[in-house]
């Protein structure tokens, strides 16, 4: 099932700080995080952007697109306007590069749900929140973006209130496949959710 018109992106741009690793690059069984998300991606999309200015992971791939942050020091909210000021699609469908448990299932869905709306963003929401970093946006929100970029509004969120959002609601059950990865202690819980016997069977790669 791909769609015409709708892009995969992934936010690869971070500095990690919290995590002092290169969270794309942490590694179970010899396989990167990126690695495994673009593997399920072109499932769905034809074209893929990876938002980065990591020599480590532009010369990892060759069939995808890249594009580079025309904002310094912003955060994700940079990294979607990079990717829509590059490349002009009509959709793209953004995610943060620290989710190991992409699933196929909760893709579809946000795919379908988000053609049968006329909104401008289709969000996931659950009982912790919403996730503006699984989240599929109109190219008609570039503008705002860049407004609040230049403004110093440099949470996603913020865009939410200028324009229609189609809210695609997850059950408790779901809510890991939305797990990410941000401090050590994500990393520990991750291990146990992904069955690892040793929080040294994944890469710590800076």
């Amino acid at each position: 099932m791909k769609i015409k018109n709708l892009a995969a992106v992934i936010l690869a741009g971070g500095k990690n700080s919290r995590l002092n690793y290169e969270k794309s690059l942490l590694q179970i069984e010899n396989h990167y995080f990126i690695q495994h998300q673009v593997e399920i991606l072109k499932e769905f999309f034809d074209e893929i952007i990876i938002v980065t200015e990591k020599e480590s992971l532009t010369n990892m791939f060759q069939q995808v697109r890249f594009a580079k942050d025309n904002f310094s020091n912003c955060g994700p909210i940079g990294g979607i306007e990079a990717a829509m000021d590059k490349y002009h699609f009509e959709n793209y469908f953004v995610f943060a590069c620290d989710m190991p448990f992409l699933n196929k299932a909760i893709i579809r869905r946000m795919i379908i749900s988000h053609k049968n709306n006329n909104c401008a963003i289709t969000i996931p929401q659950h009982k912790e929140g919403i996730e503006p970093l699984h989240a599929i946006y109109n190219r008609k929100v570039l503008e705002i973006l860049q407004q609040n970029i230049r403004l110093g509004y440099y949470q996603v969120r913020n865009v939410f209130q200028n324009v229609d959002v189609n809210y695609q609601y997850f059950n408790e059950n779901e809510i890991k496949f939305f797990f990410n990865i941000n401090t050590p202690k994500d990393l520990e819980i991750f291990s146990k959710m992904a069955n690892l016997n040793e929080i040294s069977a994944i890469s710590k790669t800076k």
